[in-house]
This record gives structure tokens, sequence and C-alpha cells, in this order.
């Protein structure tokens, strides 16, 4: 008969047969600190209630098909990662209230839901935690977790890069984090800063034209032609 609580196929190979691991404190709990916060809004796909959060939505309630607000906290089943990941990403385009905590599998990079969601992703703050990663066996909490999987941490947020900045400087996992990346957001971001140069030189050349008086009427024709190319830019 198969033992279905053990996460070992044989001492030394790693077999996931259950889809119920918690995580443990040692991942979480630099997230909160992070934030400055005690609790989670929500841990919006959890077995029981071990992250602290003010709401949690277990298998029963489905977290997918309800509303996710505020600071969240994501440990998916790793096989339907993708589905987690989407609904996340989805949420901060849209510019909801939602900052999304994630927990996941750092051994699959190459899949498309990875890279659309987070490595081509500028709203993807991520980092690849050292070495192996154990988690809690729902009935065995009294038990240490067992080094054993790869895992990724990563935050999606309308701010990425400005959190991902940050904790870098706190070192809180020891580890690097990066932000996603596309040839498009970068040249959307070069257009940004031309249009907002465009405004400072604006500022400039008013108070230029006001110390050495010159025409009022000439400075709001130019200051109304350079606004709405500012706009053309940043529509572009």
């Amino acid at each position: 008969m198969q033992d279905n609580t053990s996460r070992y196929k044989n001492d030394d190979h790693y077999q996931s047969i259950r889809d119920d691991y918690m995580t443990p404190p040692a991942i979480y709990k630099p997230l909160l600190k992070f934030f400055n916060r005690d609790e989670f809004d929500i841990d919006v796909c959890c077995t029981k209630h071990n992250i602290p959060a003010k709401q949690h939505f277990t298998k029963d309630i489905d977290g997918l098909k309800q509303d996710w607000q505020g600071l969240c906290f994501c440990n998916p089943v790793w096989k339907h990662t993708n589905k987690w990941l989407k609904k996340g990403a989805a949420l901060v385009r849209s510019g909801a209230d939602f900052i999304g905590c994630y927990v996941i599998p750092s051994d699959r990079l190459y899949v498309n839901y990875m890279q659309e969601n987070i490595i081509s992703n500028p709203q993807a703050a991520f980092a690849i935690l050292p070495g192996k990663q154990g988690y809690i066996i729902p009935g065995s909490e009294e038990m240490p977790p067992v080094p054993s999987v790869g895992t990724m941490v990563c935050i999606l947020a309308a701010n990425a890069p400005e959190i991902a900045a940050a904790l870098n400087d706190l070192q809180i996992y020891n580890t690097t984090f990066f932000v996603g990346w596309s040839k498009e957001t970068e040249q959307l971001q070069l257009l940004q800063m031309s249009a907002k140069n465009c405004k400072r030189g604006m500022s400039v050349l008013a108070s230029a034209l006001s110390k050495f008086g010159g025409s009022m009427e000439k400075l709001a024709a130019f200051e109304q032609a350079v606004k709405f190319k500012g706009q053309d830019m940043e529509q572009e």
C-alpha cells in the first residue's frame, strides 16, 4: 500500500503526492515584516488557517471565484499555478487595490505562463530562494520542514520596481529580487520620461520668460502645444 503521507519515494528522491502542504514561517514572515503588517488581508488558497490573515479561502471556498483585495498571500497547488498567477496579474493590470505575494516553484521559469506573468511582466518582483525549501505537512506541524524543493517568491504589484529595490536593500531572503521586463515596456517608459522632461522644460522656460518680460500670450500658446505633445507621447 502506498504511503500517502510521505513526501519521498525513497531516501533521496522527492515526490510530491499531495497538494496540501503549508508554508513555513521562514517564508511568509519576512513578507509581513517588509510590508509592516501582522497579517495579510487574505490567504487566497490555503489548507488550514496557518497563515496570519483576516480571511482564508480554503479548497471548499475556491479562492479563484472570490474577490481579492489588499495584501494577499498565495501558495497555490503548484500544478495549477497558472490559474492563480493569471488572476493576480490581471488584477494588478486593472489597477485594483491588490498586492499578491506568491510562493511558487522555481523550476518552471521556461513555461509560457511564467514568462508572461512574471519574466515579461514589469509589475512582478521575483526572487529564487537560496537552496531547497521545506513545507509543513498538515497533521504533522510539530515536525520541522524537510528542505526538498526549489522555491521562488513573486510579488505582483503596480510598484513592483520600487518593491524589488527595497527588498534588495534589506536582503530579507539573502538573495536578489528582479523585475519583469519587456522591450515594449522599456519603450513606453522612455516615452513617459520624454513627456515628463517636456513638462519640466516648460516650467524652466516659463520662469525664464517671466524673468525677462516675455509675452504671456506666446507663453500660453507654447505651453498648450507642449501639453498636447506630451499627451501624445504618453498615449503612444
